[in-house]
């Protein structure tokens, strides 16, 4: 069970990172925020079951620590920048395409990082990590009812700010 729950830590690193990048803005941090996640994870994994979901639980563990020394610190709001990009996917596409596929990439991010931070971060847990909406209801805290209507706000207003920002440059 121990080696189980080590190897899906392991497994994890990659998404707490990005998930990490997104809540805190920058690599350095986001690294800093993985790796108190990982060794509280090591630290607590015997209170697990052999049923847990292993990845949902660090997740949770992350956002908390995050939200605990967002309160700490008085930080203000999260932008995105580019390393996002670097961490997510690969682009395999003709020039053309990589260009108008970058253009609308950089005002979606841009979008996203003007979004509250609920909306942005359940956002990012549906979409760039994939997570259940039980998944992340466990993550968040909440019934599964209010990520299901806080993710439609969320994608409501991602569209309502990328129509904004895409109108402004055309």
């Amino acid at each position: 069970m121990i080696e189980k729950i080590k190897k899906e830590i392991i497994n994890s690193i990659d998404s707490l990172l990005r998930y990490a990048i997104v809540m805190v803005g920058n690599e350095e941090d986001a690294k800093d925020l993985v790796q108190e996640t990982c060794y509280k994870a090591l630290k607590n994994m015997n209170s697990l079951d052999e049923n847990s979901n292993v990845k949902a639980w660090l997740f949770t563990i992350m956002r908390n620590l995050w939200i605990n020394q967002r309160k700490r610190s008085q930080i203000s709001p999260v932008q995105l920048d580019e390393t996002i990009e670097d961490v997510c996917d690969e682009w395999n596409i003709n020039p053309e395409e990589l260009l108008i596929n970058n253009e609308v990439r950089q005002i979606l991010m841009r979008a996203l990082n003007e979004l509250p931070d609920a909306y942005r971060e359940i956002l990012v847990l549906r979409y760039f990590e994939d997570f259940s909406y039980n998944e992340i209801s466990k993550i968040l805290n909440c019934p599964v009812g209010t990520v299901m209507s806080r993710l439609n706000r969320a994608r409501e207003k991602l569209k309502e700010t990328f129509l904004k920002i895409y109108e402004k440059k055309q």
